[in-house]
């Protein structure tokens, strides 16, 4: 429960912070294969009809990630992608 109401409270927080153009805590960043909200480790949710996954600083995939701007290029697992969008 506390870890539960720990993760709201910093989904609140992301909230009032202003749009990013890198790829940091707080952002969306949207790739040529899939959608990541970097906050907490929440998994997989909905907006819209677009599928997004919730990912932690302390994933993987963030780690290729951190600091990466539009039109820039990650691999991970082997697999190219190209971040379409951040914000």
């Amino acid at each position: 429960y506390s870890n539960a109401i720990e993760g709201i409270r910093h989904l609140q927080d992301l909230l009032k912070m202003p749009p990013r153009d890198v790829a940091e805590y707080g952002a969306c960043v949207v790739t040529d294969r899939q959608r990541f909200f970097i906050s907490i480790g929440a998994g997989k949710f909905m907006v819209g009809n677009d599928v997004y996954f919730a990912i932690s600083a302390q994933t993987p995939i963030y780690a290729a990630l951190k600091g990466k701007r539009v039109g820039d290029t990650i691999v991970f697992n082997g697999q190219s992608q190209t971040i379409k969008d951040i914000f």
